[in-house]
């Protein structure tokens, strides 16, 4: 199996395929499977909650690593 990834927009319920995948399709009628990862606004809070939670573990003199 061969993956292709690609980010896009849905239009009037339609996922426009970018060029250079269709490309890669030449136009062959083949079995494919779509797996849809739609990015949620609650995602975004947790990410910050979770950094920001992470974060707050360090201590200043951890800073000495941040060159490295």
């Amino acid at each position: 199996m061969k993956a292709l990834e690609f980010s896009t927009r849905i239009a009037d319920n339609n996922i426009e395929i970018p060029e250079y995948i269709r490309l890669q399709l030449k136009n062959e009628s083949k079995q494919i499977k779509v797996i849809l990862l739609i990015q949620e606004s609650e995602d975004s809070e947790w990410e910050k909650e979770t950094t920001q939670q992470f974060l707050n573990g360090y201590d200043a003199a951890d800073s000495v690593y941040d060159n490295y």
